[in-house]
């Protein structure tokens, strides 16, 4: 119980600083160090906390899981394959899966680019990662050589 409230702590303490909007350099000091000791308490968990408790897939990825097992089959089916594969694509499903904890997201990979993302770029909500088009807000029939309104 203490582990889990301190994570959770800690991740409100950390995403309350890197959602500042106004930074000084104390500001990324604490920042830093909340990220050094969130990622410490985070490796705890998947170490330590996670293994005592046994979890599995969700209902939505088993039933995922069991509709693409049936495609597969269908598939091996219709192209004519024998019988013991299609056996073999039933067998394969069997339960619900165990799932840990992945440390290994690219989410918690970026937490330690914080600070010096914040110090290039300034604020995260003075920057957008959105893919921009000139042509979505821009009238290009206006500057069309061929436009009808252009021919004299």
């Amino acid at each position: 119980d203490d582990t889990i409230s301190t994570l959770l702590y800690l991740a409100a303490y950390w995403h309350s600083l890197a959602k500042l909007r106004m930074h000084t350099e104390t500001s990324l000091h604490v920042l830093d160090d909340a990220t050094v000791h969130f990622a410490k308490q985070l490796r705890y968990f998947a170490n330590v906390t996670c293994p005592q408790f046994p979890t599995v897939e969700t209902d939505g990825e088993y039933a995922a899981r069991r509709r693409a097992a049936s495609r597969r089959e269908a598939q091996q089916t219709n192209m004519g394959s024998n019988a013991n594969q299609a056996l073999q694509v039933s067998k394969e499903i069997g339960g619900k899966r165990s799932k840990g904890f992945n440390l290994t997201t690219y989410k918690l990979h970026s937490l330690g680019d914080y600070v010096t993302t914040i110090r290039k770029y300034g604020t995260t909500d003075s920057y957008s990662t959105k893919n921009v088009s000139s042509s979505d807000s821009f009238n290009w029939q206006v500057y069309d050589v061929n436009s009808p309104s252009r021919v004299s």
